[in-house]
């Protein structure tokens, strides 16, 4: 890992590496493969989740979700396979 700091005023983490052997060991891993894991796991739990949720809406008729994203995270795309995503 070559660097690791807060950039566009604390709202990203930036982490620059780069290949093993190609600059020294400047940070333990840690927790973070672990952590990492858990994040995967439990991220596809909560889709699987609402997949299950949303399915079982739709049967009783037409779903829409609205969300607001500064970001640019498109829920229903992430969430439910084949979603149409609208923006007005």
């Amino acid at each position: 890992m070559r660097d690791i700091r807060h950039v566009f005023g604390g709202q990203y983490l930036w982490l620059e590496a780069g290949l093993a052997g190609d600059m020294p060991v400047v940070a333990d891993a840690g927790d973070i493969p672990l952590l990492a894991q858990q994040f995967a796991a439990e991220d596809a739990r909560l889709a699987e989740a609402w997949r299950a949720r949303i399915g079982a809406l739709r049967q009783q008729g037409k779903v829409a979700i609205w969300e607001q994203v500064p970001k640019g995270l498109l829920w229903p795309v992430w969430s439910i396979p084949n979603a149409k995503s609208s923006t007005a």
